[in-house]
């Protein structure tokens, strides 16, 4: 920068003055940006190493599996097997042309376990109140439950909420839906289950892929529940009729899971009227804590009153260690049903076809 005198007065060369200028806000906003970039990477950091642990598991899977087509073609695959994969790209085909589900290329790959799970999920919900505790990811939301593909880590975030007061389970997974995004493969595990079953998982997932709103778990998953649940007795009814072995054995085990979702749902009230009434009453943790335990007692001993059809869930609540993230599954799966079966009897006359068309139509998206 250059100064002169001039008459007894001092003068300053503005345009040194200003490159000066310019190179010190340049040097600023270098290291202003570089601040917020680091700032962002240290914010985000989990959330990042979390998307790569997930790429890399979702890859391997993706990578791993094979054609059903291929499978099929094999000498080595025998008629079991064969049978089963026809009867999953069949169900597939029956959600697409006849339900008019998104046609996608998932479920028509195999990923084979060798017995083994793939994916646990975390949940979380506060220990006095049924509230979730909720996980903000992009493009999906808000979401009340984390996936892992290595059980350690799951455990390690299940430890993080309780060592934040915080009900917590972690339990596998036996499919789930990337939304279209890829072509998820049917896992060989699940294919040891019944027909009914099977065909219901296709289409809760086929479900996903057609429809999906951000920041509405809730309602996805009940969305999925009741089409994957009407689906699976459309497809066994038209391929085996009604009264096949494989449609009765569905219709007794969906009887038996409907009975003891009622129940749990009147148990999730139960306890919400509880919990509300210690806030109220400002009970202290511990005292809350003991009366917590006795509601669930009470709720265990009433569960063993149900007159089941079938034995899947005779000894479901004894084998489970009951908390509120127990009951948030279930709410969060099923506290719509109501509703959307009256959408399903008044506005689609009962067709489930009719029913589909309208829940992706621009008028139920308002």
């Amino acid at each position: 920068m250059k100064s002169h005198a001039t008459d007894g007065m001092f003068y300053t060369d503005k345009s040194s003055l200003k490159f000066s200028f310019s190179k010190r806000y340049l040097s600023f906003s270098a290291w202003s940006i570089t601040a917020f970039l680091l700032f962002l990477f240290l914010w985000y950091a989990e959330l990042l190493l979390y998307a790569y642990r997930q790429g890399v598991g979702q890859g391997k899977i993706l990578w791993g599996a094979e054609s059903i087509d291929e499978v099929l073609k094999q000498d080595l695959t025998n008629d079991s097997l064969k049978a089963k994969l026809e009867f999953v790209l069949d169900v597939k085909e029956f959600a697409e042309q006849e339900l008019g589900l998104t046609k996608t290329e998932s479920f028509t790959s195999l990923y084979d376990q060798k017995g083994q799970p793939l994916l646990w999920n975390v949940t979380g919900a506060e220990k006095y109140a049924l509230k979730a505790y909720e996980w903000n990811f992009p493009i999906v939301g808000r979401v009340g439950y984390k996936g892992f593909f290595e059980e350690k880590l799951a455990k390690d975030e299940a430890k993080k909420l309780a060592l934040m007061s915080y009900d917590t389970s972690i339990y596998t997974v036996s499919a789930w839906s990337t939304l279209g995004y890829f072509n998820d493969p049917i896992l060989s595990e699940f294919l040891k289950r019944s027909k009914g079953e099977v065909a219901e998982l296709i289409i809760h997932e086929l479900t996903h892929a057609t429809v999906y709103y951000a920041d509405s778990v809730e309602f996805n998953e009940n969305l999925a529940t009741f089409i994957g649940e009407k689906g699976a007795a459309l497809y066994l009814k038209s391929r085996y009729g009604e009264e096949s072995a494989d449609y009765q054995g569905y219709m007794e085990a969906l009887y038996d899971a409907n009975l003891f979702l009622e129940f749990m749902l009147k148990a999730a009230n139960f306890m919400d009227t509880n919990y509300r009434q210690m806030a109220a009453q400002k009970m202290a943790l511990t005292h809350r804590e003991v009366r917590k335990q006795t509601l669930l007692k009470q709720i265990k001993i009433a569960h063993d009153t149900l007159k089941y059809r079938t034995d899947v869930y005779r000894n479901y609540v004894a084998m489970e260690e009951l908390n509120n993230t127990f009951f948030m599954n279930y709410l969060r799966y099923n506290n719509t049903q109501g509703y959307l079966h009256e959408i399903y009897e008044t506005q689609c006359q009962n067709s489930l076809t009719s029913f589909v068309r309208y829940i992706i139509s621009d008028e139920a998206k308002q």
